[in-house]
């Protein structure tokens, strides 16, 4: 998880995957005693940037791939408001690297 936390607005950071991961989660995770993760699962066979597009106003976070819109991966609800929520990364193997680059602009 980052150290950062995001309560409302829109934000948008990218996930850098310099060599080829087999499957990678990428989504944020909540803060609290019960703690509520929202994710995708992600594979790549080259590097690859994935953008994650979260919308605490409306309430969903959506994805990009290397600098375009994924009509592949839905768009996933945030039920929760209110909530703080970290980005989030999870490698399902080990030995894997990714880049949180938080300051990213939206394609």
């Amino acid at each position: 998880m980052a150290n950062m936390a995001f309560t409302e607005g829109v934000h948008y950071w990218e996930i850098i995957c310099p060599i080829s991961i087999n499957n990678i989660q990428v989504g944020v995770c909540s803060q609290g005693t019960q703690p509520q993760v929202v994710t995708q699962d992600f594979m790549s066979s080259t590097r690859r940037t994935i953008g994650v597009y979260l919308n605490l106003n409306d309430r969903y976070m959506s994805f990009w791939i290397n600098g375009k819109h994924s009509k592949k991966n839905k768009n996933k609800p945030i039920k929760t408001p209110g909530l703080a929520w970290r980005p989030y990364i999870r490698f399902v193997e080990e030995n894997f690297v990714a880049i949180l680059k938080p300051f990213s602009k939206l394609p």
